[in-house]
């Protein structure tokens, strides 16, 4: 981080709240007002951009790691930084806190420690919470926001963005992965703050973060924001019965279920050559489970083997979803193939993995850890997986889960394209023809989407049409 940057201007969460307030003049004492007063209009104003503080140094999969011991450390000696407290997350629509849902926690402390937020001269700034100056490795971490900025700024211009909040966890104990592991989270609906789409970026209380995997992962949930990925439509909903409202047209839709259809047959057709482990897997469950089970087992291992896993049945899904796009798991599977033959999986799980509780045993945890490794690295969902371009690190080798629906392979085609381009394209272009074409028409497709989200935004257009143009070049 370079030496030379501005000092930090202090400004209050409770002066920001307060709306818009004076640059200059005074307006105690007799009421006067001043004269050639600045009116804020935004709260990133008062605030110093991103870039002032930006490490100058690239961010590559191999540098720059931020080391959170340090940062933990820096922020717990500074007496006058916000205490870490529990910040569960709230539910839209009976406001309360609901189930843990990644960073979000009941039980792990966690502390403000980075706002990034839009000001009116259309740059991002940043609000530090602790009031000392920014520490090397909170510069590595906004040199990663900057890596998105062109993106950040359209998506919070037209309102699908309006902060970023990054917050540093306790350090807890080994048991505790909320402790150890990064965890960005898209809230479309974010209770606390008048309902605005924002992004929580957990950071892990020890350990390192890799920044190129903050400016990914970012890009991953600010395209879920983009789409509206998540977002309760309020009038429909209740509390037991939750109602999203993607944002895609029918054309969209019908565009993107016939692309899952043809990446569903992609992937089975890899997988009958690459997931032999899997296959392994339910030959060892085979041998140790009743005659019983034998039929289903088979029938799972025969679909992965002959390239016919896209004709198993899925479970079901729900309003606004695209099922050809869900890519279930082989115990999955299992469960519906048993349903359908009125099976009693409980007692497949007893006699295979010592009474364990069905969802919480090895024999569901290992096979799907399995495959799941096997489609992220040897299928075509290889090409936009994050883990894929960045470091090999315990934090990053879940980054990015595209069989998990529609909403996944949307945010990690943008995400890794947006801040991987040159790789991904000299991905697609070693790739067999009929996989370039399609690869390049879901890059395609997801685009299309964002190009009408920001269809008034030049900036965010020519950013799109540079990078779909650098992966057409990589395909010709």
């Amino acid at each position: 981080m370079s030496e030379h940057v501005p000092s930090k201007l202090v400004v209050t969460a409770a002066t920001l709240a307060a709306g818009a307030f004076l640059v200059s003049g005074c307006t105690a004492g007799g009421g006067e007002k001043p004269s050639d007063a600045a009116v804020v209009t935004m709260e990133g104003d008062m605030l110093p951009t991103v870039d002032a503080y930006a490490d100058a140094t690239p961010l590559t999969k191999y540098s720059n790691t931020v080391n959170m011991e340090d940062l933990s450390a820096a922020y717990a000696a500074d007496p006058q930084a916000p205490k870490k407290a529990v910040f569960p997350n709230l539910d839209p629509i009976t406001q309360k806190p609901t189930e843990y849902q990644r960073g979000f926690s009941t039980d792990t402390p966690s502390a403000p420690l980075l706002d990034i937020m839009l000001g009116s001269d259309d740059k991002l700034h940043v609000q530090d919470f602790s009031p000392g100056k920014i520490t090397p490795d909170e510069g590595k971490i906004l040199a990663a926001v900057a890596t998105d900025e062109p993106y950040l700024t359209s998506a919070m211009r037209a309102k699908r963005l309006h902060k970023i909040h990054f917050r540093l966890n306790d350090a807890g104990d080994v048991q505790d992965e909320t402790t150890v592991e990064s965890y960005p989270v898209a809230v479309a609906q974010d209770v606390r703050d008048g309902m605005q789409p924002n992004l929580y970026y957990f950071l892990p209380g020890r350990g390192a973060v890799d920044p190129s995997a903050i400016a990914t992962l970012t890009a991953h949930e600010t395209t879920h924001l983009s789409l509206e990925h998540g977002k309760i439509d309020l009038a429909k909903s209740t509390a037991t019965n939750k109602v999203t409202t993607p944002d895609m047209t029918p054309a969209e839709k019908a565009d993107f279920t016939d692309l899952c259809t043809n990446i569903s047959h992609a992937v089975s057709e890899d997988a009958s050559d690459d997931a032999w482990e899997t296959v392994s897997q339910l030959r060892d469950v085979e041998m140790q489970v009743p005659a019983t089970y034998t039929g289903v087992l088979e029938t799972v291992q025969n679909a992965i083997t002959d390239g016919t896993y896209y004709k198993m049945p899925q479970r079901s899904t729900g309003e606004g979803e695209i099922a050809a796009c869900y890519i279930p798991s082989p115990t999955e599977v299992l469960h519906e193939l048993a349903a359908e033959q009125n099976l009693n999986m409980d007692k497949f799980y007893k006699v295979a993995d010592g009474d364990n509780l069905v969802g919480d045993n090895t024999i569901d945890g290992e096979i799907y850890d399995t495959w799941n490794n096997t489609l992220d690295d040897d299928t075509i969902l290889s090409t936009f997986t994050e883990s894929n371009y960045l470091a090999d690190t315990d934090d990053n080798e879940n980054a990015g889960h595209l069989p998990d629906g529609f909403d996944e392979v949307e945010a990690s085609v943008a995400a890794t394209v947006l801040t991987k381009t040159s790789e991904v394209a000299q991905h697609i272009a070693s790739e067999p023809e009929d996989r370039k074409q399609l690869e390049l028409r879901i890059a395609r497709s997801v685009f299309g989407q964002l190009k009408r989200v920001y269809a008034n935004d030049p900036s965010f257009i020519a950013l799109a049409d540079q990078k779909l143009q650098t992966l057409t070049q990589a395909v010709q």
